[in-house]
């Protein structure tokens, strides 16, 4: 999810480039359990400087277990409590459905978060793609594919070019899934099915190729999007109606991102 999820951040901070790092020391690798075990409920003037940083932008990097997380939970809080931001001018997006809960309950238990937009990064492009769906030609009520419901497209699609054009793979469910894989793979870096190159080899990357726009027009014969069709829907949002990346980012005031993570 890393070229389309990074893209969409970037595309809502317009002062990316202007980002203060903010580098915590760096332990040695045996030294990082402990330090997370013993962890202070108070911040270190690391931390500290972090969460009350008055820049447009800070970007902290950290090793695992040193407190990214519970930074970003305080500066939520440092924001409405003590700078009386408005819950609704700050975005707040999260890798896990896991994180976003901890960040729900630890924040709320402290302060108001009524109106935040706080969520994956999946639910939060799904919620703007779904105010914007007329914009992007779908329907309001589309739904969301499960990955049950992905590989039962794929295996039908998959089976049905096997009888066009014999491929020299082996068949079953490690084929499909394999298949099924690699196409979310093209759609989470922005690749439509006409910008994928055809090996014609007979390999997998030809047959996932071959069925990526008869996958596409499956969807969309059902009103539905699968999970990269979220992310994606929103970066090419912004990318053709940029007054709708506008008013986003009159919307908010600060956006708090917390583990973007790099996949394929």
């Amino acid at each position: 999810m890393w070229f389309v999820s990074a893209t969409w951040s970037a595309s809502l901070l317009p002062g990316i480039s202007q980002w203060r790092p903010v580098l915590p020391p760096r332990p040695h690798a045996r030294h990082h359990a402990p330090l997370a075990r013993t962890e202070s409920l108070l911040p270190n003037p690391l931390q500290t400087e972090a969460i009350r940083s008055d820049n447009s932008a800070v970007l902290v990097l950290a090793s695992p277990g040193t407190g990214k997380t519970r930074v970003l939970r305080a500066r939520m809080a440092y924001l409405l409590i003590s700078k009386g931001v408005p819950s609704d001018r700050i975005l707040t997006v999260a890798f896990s459905q896991h994180a976003v809960s901890q960040l729900r309950t630890r924040v709320g238990a402290f302060t108001d978060t009524k109106g935040m937009w706080l969520g994956t990064f999946h639910s939060i492009c799904a919620r703007m793609v779904r105010q914007h769906h007329e914009l992007l030609d779908l329907p309001r009520g589309f739904t969301v594919l499960p990955e049950g419901e992905q590989r039962k497209i794929v295996r039908e699609l998959v089976a049905r070019e096997q009888r066009r054009r014999p491929y020299a793979l082996p068949g079953g469910y490690e084929r499909d899934a394999a298949v099924l894989q690699t196409l979310l793979l093209w759609k989470e870096k922005g690749l439509r099915p006409a910008e994928v190159p055809d090996p014609q080899d007979g390999s997998l990357v030809a047959l996932a190729r071959a069925v990526y726009p008869e996958y596409q027009r499956a969807l969309r014969a059902r009103d539905a999007l699968d999970y990269p069709d979220l992310t994606l829907g929103a970066l090419r949002l912004f990318q053709r109606h940029p007054h709708v990346l506008r008013a986003y980012r009159a919307q908010f005031d600060h956006i708090l991102c917390d583990e973007l993570q790099v996949r394929g």
